[in-house]
């Protein structure tokens, strides 16, 4: 069985950080606290206005980051990173890292009892996937599909909660625009 929970911008809470405006998509469980690590895993896009950054220790989480317009340079245990758009990064939330370059970006904080993953969904593309969750943050309008008779449309920024109960079964997903063009139409992220 897989419960749904479809959200729109109302649903969004939206703060400031040191570096920008973070937009809290969602947190699990409700009832946890970012500011207090109270909390399993946590998805956001956030706002990168300072050229140079230091991101915040979140000691106990993984992270995934995602730049969406422009490419960041990030400076991890030493090493610098190019970040282009849409090309995901994994990372220890207790790593020191810092970022040079403005742009937005697509995270998601977890625990390190689950696995993540994170990738761009071009036009017309499917995923495969046995996991938990599944989250779908559309960037344009679109159509997901999977199933034999699920379909739902998403419109900009709104997002996809998909959860399977045990025990879990392979789903695909089929992502079609609604408008035409050739850039990524959403982002899908998972835990397993």
């Amino acid at each position: 069985m897989v419960s749904i929970l479809h959200l729109t911008p109302a649903d969004y809470q939206i703060s400031t950080w040191s570096g920008g405006q973070t937009t809290q998509l969602l947190l699990s469980p409700k009832e946890g606290s970012y500011p207090d690590r109270t909390f399993d895993f946590r998805l956001s896009t956030a706002t990168v206005e300072v050229e140079k950054s230091d991101f915040t220790d979140l000691s106990g989480y993984h992270r995934i980051l995602m730049p969406l317009d422009a490419s960041i340079r990030l400076n991890h245990l030493e090493q610098e990173v190019v970040l282009n758009p849409f090309q995901s990064y994994f990372f220890d939330g207790g790593d020191p890292v810092s970022s040079q370059g403005t742009c937005q970006d697509f995270n998601l904080i977890y625990k390190p009892s689950y696995q993540g993953h994170m990738s761009a969904i071009s036009p017309h593309e499917s995923v495969s996937s046995q996991s938990r969750y599944q989250f779908i943050y559309a960037l344009s309008s679109l159509t997901l599909e999977w199933g034999k008779e699920h379909t739902k449309v998403l419109q900009a920024h709104e997002l996809l909660v998909l959860e399977q109960a045990s025990p879990l079964q392979e789903m695909t997903i089929t992502f079609s625009p609604l408008q035409s063009g050739e850039q990524a139409i959403a982002i899908w992220t998972a835990l397993k």
